[in-house]
């Protein structure tokens, strides 16, 4: 867990300070190299001492070493990509890239993990009180002709997941999932989603360059809700008149599901709450198995994981190329977190900001189009460096001992509102 919040945090807020006892301590900031030997430290003795236990659903949620192998991927990745560096420190050493794709590969062949049949079964609108009243789902079969239905949160791709259950309570909301609260849809339901508060509407740029690079994609529907598709929700763009950066184009992996009577699928299935904050049990995945695949190829420059992952949709091999391989991330794990982090590390940060200039949105019932603020995306991206402020309560807390990040508390580098 500490290897796993530190490198959350150092992704997020770049160098921060770093306790490493419950020692009441007023440190500085630790440098990314000092964080990130920590890191992998941690990382490595969990690859060596915890448990070998493959996939078993009754074991759902916790850590094994094959988690661990997993992450070192991802922390490999990012680090060696932002900080323009050949290997990961260590306290006494480095690990070196033949070491971590040498445990991914331990992970994918000795895990138990697997892709599950069909993409969209990773999704609750799949599940069984909804998906014969869903147009998009109505009728349809998983690609290999099985019925198609949501294989719920335990399943062999799920490597790890923050978890969620039917206890949440007005004293405890964090046992309920927000994120599909924060995405839902502004103003109404619009079965077979649930309403919320409207925020990541999807830029039209991602859609059209999807449709563009890989038009026989199923997970362009499997993923985006364009509103008026025929298949797709009955709503009324009016009724966002009170939402900002409204586009026609909403994400559907974490959105709260409701069944045609208007109540949450999880309610028959699990016994929740019927409630849109306290009922949503949806788990939010952290590692799945498709980025494995993934991340070997990309370490390895070999084109057989990402290739696996696109069998499954029934999309053609291809060969590697750092460039279709950033596709394939792209649509693979569009809307699951990843993607910035993704942009800081391979440097394209700047051209993919400067691709929502100009994107058609509409602003309080208004349309108009994306405009840039504060000097514009790049620069306030080379002023801070991707990373967000350090919060001023806790800049205040340490009596000037913790300094704010680079490029925060100007005007220039924030954005003042519309």
């Amino acid at each position: 867990m500490r290897a796993l919040l530190y490198f959350n945090m150092a992704q997020m807020f770049g160098e921060v300070p770093m306790p490493l006892t419950s020692e009441a301590q007023n440190l500085p900031k630790s440098s990314a190299e000092e964080i990130y030997a920590q890191v992998a430290s941690d990382l490595k003795d969990c690859i060596e001492t915890m448990p070998n236990k493959t996939y078993d659903p009754d074991f759902s949620g916790h850590a094994t070493k094959y988690i661990a192998e997993a992450y070192m991927a991802r922390v490999f990745l990012f680090y060696t990509g932002y900080y323009k560096k050949d290997s990961l420190p260590l306290p006494d050493g480095s690990i070196t890239k033949e070491q971590v794709i040498e445990w991914l590969e331990d992970c994918r062949d000795n895990g138990g993990y697997g892709l599950v049949n069909d993409f969209r079964e990773l999704w609750p609108y799949t599940n069984p009180y909804t998906k014969d009243d869903y147009l998009y789902t109505k009728g349809k079969s998983a690609i290999d002709g099985t019925p198609l239905e949501w294989e719920t949160d335990v399943n062999s791709e799920v490597l790890f997941a923050t978890k969620y259950n039917v206890y949440a309570s007005w004293t405890d909301v964090s046992l309920a999932n927000m994120f599909c609260l924060f995405y839902g849809i502004r103003g109404s339901d619009a079965f077979p989603f649930e309403q919320g508060w409207g925020c990541g509407t999807v830029t039209p740029n991602l859609y059209n360059d999807w449709c563009t690079d890989e038009p026989d994609d199923p997970r362009i529907k499997a993923s985006i809700v364009v509103v008026g598709d025929a298949e797709e929700i009955d709503y009324e763009p009016t009724a966002a008149k009170d939402q900002m950066e409204y586009t026609g184009y909403l994400q559907k992996k974490y959105m709260g599901i409701i069944t045609k009577d208007g109540v949450l699928f999880s309610v028959p299935m699990y016994g929740a709450q019927d409630n849109n904050q306290l009922g949503q049990t949806q788990d939010l995945i952290m590692m799945r198995y498709a980025d494995v695949l993934l991340m070997h190829s990309e370490l390895t420059e070999t084109p057989n994981g990402m290739n696996k992952v696109r069998e499954r949709v029934g999309l053609p091999a291809i060969g590697y190329s750092l460039d279709a391989l950033k596709k394939e991330r792209r649509h693979e794990l569009a809307f699951e977190g990843l993607r910035w982090f993704d942009l800081m590390r391979w440097g394209d940060v700047v051209s993919a900001l400067q691709k929502q200039i100009g994107q058609p949105i509409n602003n309080l019932g208004v349309e108009t189009t994306m405009k840039e603020f504060g000097g514009g995306f790049a620069k306030r991206y080379q002023e801070t460096g991707g990373f967000w402020p350090i919060p001023k309560a806790e800049i205040d807390l340490s009596d000037g001992v913790l300094t704010q990040n680079k490029g925060w508390g100007t005007a220039d580098a924030e954005f003042l509102g519309w």
